[in-house]
């Protein structure tokens, strides 16, 4: 599901309302790569998205560099540990990354161009379980798929 056309970058992005998605880090085989760019209907206050990410997806905390531009359209993603493809996601004309499990020299972004987004592990991929549950459901019609309800983040916070 990581690198898979469809898979949870894919539902991701499309939970948060970005469109025209291309592959962020195409591999070989056609079709499949990691993480992806898109665009969003119009600019949007990088604050506001942030805060949408958060609702949409029930983050409690995102970690983020300093904010890089006001307004962001174009948008690039990878669900779970991410930094490997902060370049890609420069260079594919990103202002927004979203990703997770970023260290602190990750929030460094050297041109300033771009806000790195960490969103948690965990969070990241939640959407992992509704993504299965709907591809499941549609392929297996005599066959009666449940979600799990007891899935929770090993991760603590102290606020």
């Amino acid at each position: 599901l990581d690198s898979a056309p469809g898979g949870m970058s894919w539902y991701l992005a499309d939970m948060l309302g970005i469109g025209s998605l291309q592959l962020l880090q195409p591999s070989a085989e056609e079709g499949v790569g990691f993480g992806v760019v898109g665009d969003l209907p119009e600019p949007v206050r990088t604050v506001d998205f942030l805060q949408r990410v958060r609702e949409r997806l029930s983050v409690r905390v995102i970690r983020h560099s300093d904010i890089a531009a006001e307004r962001v359209v174009r948008v690039a993603l990878c669900t779970g540990a991410g930094a490997s493809l902060i370049g890609d996601a420069r260079r594919a004309g990103a202002g927004l990354y979203i990703t997770a499990d970023l260290k602190y020299n990750d929030f460094m972004t050297p041109d300033k161009a771009l806000t790195v987004a960490d969103i948690g592990h965990f969070e990241s991929e939640y959407c992992a379980i509704r993504l299965l549950f709907d591809i499941l459901s549609k392929n297996l019609c005599t066959f009666a798929v449940r979600k799990s309800e007891c899935s929770r983040n090993p991760v603590n916070y102290l606020v």
